[in-house]
């Protein structure tokens, strides 16, 4: 579990990606993610430098869409944003490096995510590393579609 300063500067990167993006969390939504970075299964990375630069949470996979039984091998990756003032710097296609290690280390052989339809440089990063759409979408409560991506290891 981060300490707490940890804790306020994995938000810190989350809002600044958000806000930087044009969507701005509510208050309870910013609680909803300090209680989901703490979760005990929770999976979280971060890449820094000299301060924290970008964030990663996974948790177990579950079934019907996160809130079902976990599902063993699975990991899902919940949250993953860079800090906008190193966008286009490769920070985030090496913390998605880190992460799949830390899959590894979970024995979570696949992994899914979510994503905005209209966020061409993430689904980028994700197909440079392997994932590839599942044809699945769903609409969020603000009305912007988003699509899912998938992973398997094989081998690494």
């Amino acid at each position: 579990m981060p300490r707490e300063r940890e804790l306020a500067a994995v938000i810190g990167v989350w809002l600044a990606a958000s806000h930087a993006r044009g969507l701005p969390p509510t208050p309870e939504r910013i609680e909803r993610v300090r209680v989901k970075i703490t979760a005990p299964d929770a999976c979280l990375l971060v890449a820094r430098r000299t301060s924290i630069l970008a964030m990663a949470l996974a948790e177990p996979g579950r079934e019907e869409h996160g809130h079902g039984p976990v599902i063993d091998g699975h990991g899902h990756i919940s949250m993953f944003f860079v800090h906008p003032s190193v966008w286009g710097r490769g920070v985030g296609g090496q913390l998605l490096d880190g992460l799949h290690r830390a899959f590894s280390r979970r024995a979570w052989t696949h992994a899914t995510l979510w994503t905005r339809a209209t966020n061409a440089p993430a689904q980028a990063l994700y197909e440079s590393r392997g994932y590839r759409r599942t044809g699945q979408t769903r609409r969020l409560s603000d009305g912007d579609r988003i699509i899912q991506y998938a992973r398997t290891r094989s081998g690494t």
